[in-house]
Formats: structure tokens, sequence, C-alpha cells
């Protein structure tokens, strides 16, 4: 058994015959019982998404093999996947990805190349470099839903570890910083009672930039007086994806909110405050 590099592919040679394991390299000629030499074939390359793509859609895939005696529609060829489905003609595949996984995958495929000569199996074994696949809606409805229902919506939670799905970066600075503010003067004054969410929509706004729509409704206690208020309407996230992942980067205005509640007060103090 052989390993050996070439461009970036991991090759595996194996070869086997009457019973036995000997070790050929590739591309050397290979004699037969009873004459003839067999030369292995030679996965060249295999070529896949060079960038991010998006589960729920065919992705395809395909090899370069070289055989110096026997056509390549005579070779076997057997493909396979970490994650998902994979399903080969050939020299060439199509890769899927069901919908609803909330976290992006690495997806590693590979193809086993098999020829057949007499007694002898000889097979060579490719890599394609591993690309990545998300669900982006599923993906943003779940980081949104659990700062809004797990973490915002659980009092006993610090302020600072709310915002754990949070861009630190770039323009998202900003908005981490002033929901973590709102976050620090609702603890103080207020304890989440209940909170539902209705249903989400997410606005794409480019491949790394989106809105997410949670139409959600809370039940706050105002704690200086015990006063019980609600907060319903849309509570907007906006979201990036860097670091091959997407992240929250600020919530709406007070515009999409209304109630008593402790959320839609904080967040039109915060609006008046800024003159706004």
């Amino acid at each position: 058994m052989v390993r050996r590099r070439l461009a970036g592919l991991a090759v595996l040679l194996a070869a086997a015959g009457c019973g036995q394991s000997p070790t050929a390299p590739r591309q050397v000629p290979i004699p037969l019982a009873g004459g003839g030499v067999l030369t292995p074939p030679i996965i060249a390359s295999i070529s896949g998404p060079t960038s991010r793509r998006e589960a729920g859609v065919d992705i395809p895939i395909v090899a370069v093999v070289q055989d110096a005696e026997t056509p390549l529609a005579d070779l076997s060829y057997a493909w396979a996947a970490n994650v998902g489905s994979i399903i080969g003609n050939g020299a060439s595949a199509m890769f899927r990805m069901p919908l609803g996984i909330q976290k992006g995958v690495d997806v590693v495929v590979t193809l086993t190349v098999t020829e057949k000569r007499k007694t002898r199996e000889f097979k060579v074994v490719g890599q394609a470099a591993p690309f990545r696949v998300h669900d982006s809606v599923a993906e943003l409805k779940e980081i949104s839903r659990r700062f809004l229902m797990d973490l915002f919506g659980r009092s006993d939670i610090p302020p600072i570890g709310c915002l754990v799905d949070f861009s630190e970066n770039g323009p998202c600075k900003e908005g981490r910083a002033d929901e973590l503010q709102d976050l620090i003067n609702h603890r103080r004054d207020y304890v989440v009672l209940d909170r539902r969410m209705n249903g989400q929509q997410v606005v794409f706004f480019g491949p790394d930039s989106a809105r997410v729509d949670n139409d959600a409704w809370f039940m706050d206690r105002y704690l200086p007086t015990g006063r019980v208020g609600t907060t319903t309407g849309n509570f907007s996230l906006t979201a990036v994806y860097e670091t091959q992942r997407w992240w929250l980067c600020a919530s709406g205005s007070d515009d999409d909110l209304a109630g008593d509640g402790g959320i839609a007060t904080i967040k039109r103090n915060r609006m008046r405050a800024r003159g706004r």
C-alpha cells in the first residue's frame, strides 16, 4: 500500500489478487498471471466547490481519471461523503445536504476507482478538498430564537452571557454594545415571566448579510412596582457571515414593537437618548 500526494489530492493505491496483497506504485505496470501487464488508474484531480454552499441543492463533483490500458467506462467508481448524500455516475457525482442543519458542516468527498483484470483487483482512492455547507435560513432562525427565547428570555442568565452569538467585529461592535446595555438595564429593572415565538422570516442582503424578523411576545414584571407588562411585535436582528458561521449583529428599532413591557420601554428610552 502506497500513500502519495499530488496537487493537494490524497491518493491511496491498493492492489490485491490471488488472495494476496502485493504493493504496486502508481503508474508502474504490474505483471499479470498468464502474461500481460496492468497500469493502475490514476485520479488526477477531484473538483468541487471553492466557496460555501447551501443545503437543499445539488452540488456537482467531477473527477479526472486516467488509465493507460482500460477504457474509463470499464472502471468502477464508488463515491462517498462524510455527511449528506452523494450519488455518483462514473467520474462525476452530485452531493446534497438535506435542509434543517442548524450549524455549518465541512464536507469531505472521496472517490474509489477500481480496475479488475483477470484475478487481480486494483483500487485508487482520491479525496477532494473539503468544502463548507450551511442551511443559512435554519441557522439564522436558530441563533435568533436562541437569543430571544433561551438567553434573554431567561432572567437568570447574565447580560454578557446572552451575547454568545453576537459578532464583536466591524460595524457589529456598536450593535453588540447597545444590546449589552439594553440587557443590563432590563435585568436591573425587570424579570421575564413568559415569552413566545410566533414566527420568523429571513431576508438576505447578499451572501454575507441578512436580517431575521422575529414575531415574538414577552411578558415581564417591573421590579420596583410589581407591575406586569407585555411587549409584542417584530424583534428584528441583523446578522453577518464571518469565520465560517453566521453571527448576530444588532437589533432593530422600537418602531416594530408595541406594548408597555420592559423591552419596548428600554428601547424607546435608548432611541430618545440618541435623539431619534
